[in-house]
């Protein structure tokens, strides 16, 4: 259909073809350059023990690092859990390591809780409360580092706006990437469109967009 762009939500990086990557690339009109690809850990002995059999942390990377290389700008985040049965010091850093290397833009990350019928209550104790807090709290604040460079790196770039709620006199609009910026609602730019081309601008911690 004319008009119409797609974006992803979830889809495991292992299952990124190269026809869909070549899409992104190419046709961002098209399929939006944006991906959520679950992680979960970066510990291969924490995957397994998920049950996560089908990826490890080797092609997991694989993965993100063929689409980075085609696709750019990029939007991609990751749900990451902290905290699971059996999870140690190392299994963390591991994590930690593949977060640092991945050009994530944002993060999801989530102390593991039990779920009744699952295997995982019986795979042993978790690790101490406050270790589980100090481990989410590292991954949150890379998230946020990670995504205050990306806006960084965007701030002064053209982007593709799709225009949200109204604010007072600005307007909610999100990029093709999956970044948030504000755009005045009464400019003549802006008026009576629901997608436009813009320039991002820092504003703060945040992104503004202006005209071309």
């Amino acid at each position: 259909m004319p008009g119409v762009r797609f974006r992803l939500s979830s889809v495991e990086a292992t299952e990124l073809d190269e026809h869909l990557v070549t899409l992104m690339a190419a046709a961002p009109d098209r399929v939006a350059p944006h991906l959520h690809a679950p992680l979960q850990s970066g510990s291969d002995r924490i995957l397994k023990r998920m049950g996560r059999h089908w990826y490890d942390a080797r092609s997991y990377r694989a993965g993100v690092e063929r689409l980075a290389a085609r696709v750019a700008p990029l939007g991609l985040g990751a749900d990451v859990i902290v905290g699971f049965p059996g999870e140690s010091d190392e299994d963390h850093r591991a994590t930690v390591r593949l977060v640092e290397d991945l050009p994530f833009t944002y993060l999801h990350v989530f102390p593991y809780s039990p779920r009744e019928g699952t295997a995982a209550p019986r795979l042993g104790a978790r690790p101490a409360p406050a270790a589980v807090r100090e481990r989410a709290a590292e991954l949150r604040a890379l998230g946020r580092a990670k995504g205050a460079e990306h806006r960084r790196r965007r701030a002064g770039g053209g982007a593709d706006l799709v225009l949200e709620s109204r604010r007072g006199g600005m307007r909610d609009a999100v990029t093709e990437d999956y970044l948030t910026a504000l755009v005045p609602a009464d400019a003549p730019w802006v008026l009576g469109r629901s997608r436009v081309r813009a320039r991002l601008v820092a504003c703060g911690a945040a992104l503004a967009a202006e005209a071309m």
